[in-house]
């Protein structure tokens, strides 16, 4: 048989409530953030880069300068 007391109750229903609140503002950021996100303007092409490393595993310790000439020619010149 349930415990049934007002206060439980009134906890369960507040807890309820707090999940849908969180719920909707979450939603609702999610929806701002992309957004703002797609007022941006786009990226122009590059090489494909790593998290947090970038484009180290890509660029040779020895003659970079002919990577970054290929990518130059291959991605166009972006300064």
């Amino acid at each position: 048989m349930p415990i049934s007391t007002p206060l439980f109750t009134v906890a369960v229903f507040n807890m309820g409530a707090l999940s849908w609140f969180i719920a909707v503002i979450w939603i609702a950021l999610l929806w701002l953030r992309q957004r703002v996100y797609k007022s941006r303007l786009p990226l122009p092409p590059g090489p494909p880069a790593d998290p947090m490393i970038g484009h180290m595993r890509y660029i040779p310790p020895e003659n970079p300068e002919d990577r970054f000439a290929e990518w130059s020619r291959q991605y166009g010149m972006y300064s």
